[in-house]
């Protein structure tokens, strides 16, 4: 796994943050193909809680208060550059080193309200994998996520989803939706637009990949974005080197 890790994250260049992910499902789709080769079959189950909406909101929300209050104490005693944090695109971005534990803390929080107000405003279900992919996000709020780059992403996958035949408050979808701003870097680099249309395509994606892997890889969403960065990225760049010749003819000349 390090070793093949190591090799893949030149494949999405860092513009996916889940890049363990993207190498587990890489290794998930090899033993499965050795597995169907040889006709064993790995059934997939889906179990998900649902009714805990109320108990678990208020867990969430009074957990990311007091985080948010911690966050504020140390921002009030340390340096105030959270406004730097919001604007830092998360590509490779280790924010603790960068900006201090304050408003890292902050963000986070402001993450995991977020991302708990997106799945009920939805109508979806508080569960263990949408709790697991909220804490994911809030953990990455520490390592290249903030609201800015992320808010993009939901909405991209949020408009597919709801024009499309996924169901925007299904468990699949919210994950989806959840584990789909490991492209953040992407959007916060390239910008919201890029964005939008990364989170269209990872949901597009993701529902189709779990096959290849067939579950084995828990982290399908990282599988996914890794293939729409590294779709998206080359485009993206060629077209910013478009931009920028047609700005600056003589210089580049």
């Amino acid at each position: 796994m390090p070793v093949l890790a190591k090799h893949f994250a030149g494949f999405h260049k860092g513009y996916s943050l889940y890049n363990i992910g993207f190498t587990a499902g890489i290794i998930g789709t090899f033993f499965i193909a050795v597995f169907r080769c040889f006709g064993i079959e790995v059934d997939t189950v889906y179990r998900v809680s649902s009714g805990h909406n109320k108990p678990m909101a208020i867990y969430l929300y009074a957990l990311f208060a007091a985080m948010l209050a911690l966050g504020l104490a140390l921002w009030l005693r340390g340096p105030r550059n959270l406004r730097a944090l919001f604007k830092d695109s998360g590509h490779r971005s280790d924010f603790i080193k960068k900006y201090g534990d304050g408003p890292v803390f902050i963000n986070m929080a402001l993450l995991g309200f977020l991302t708990v107000t997106y799945i009920l405003l939805v109508g979806g279900q508080l569960n263990g994998p949408t709790i697991g992919g909220v804490f994911t996000v809030v953990g990455f709020g520490a390592w290249g996520k903030h609201p800015k780059n992320v808010l993009p992403l939901l909405a991209g996958i949020f408009l597919a989803a709801h024009f499309s035949v996924h169901d925007t408050s299904s468990t699949a979808a919210l994950l989806a939706a959840l584990f789909g701003t490991t492209l953040a870097p992407l959007c916060g680099y390239f910008g919201p637009l890029a964005g939008l249309i990364a989170g269209g395509l990872h949901i597009a994606l993701t529902t189709n990949t779990t096959f290849l892997h067939a579950g084995m890889n828990l982290y399908n969403n990282g599988f996914s974005g890794g293939f729409v960065a590294a779709l998206l990225v080359p485009i993206l760049e060629k077209l910013a080197e478009r931009r920028d010749n047609a700005a600056f003819p003589a210089i580049n000349e």
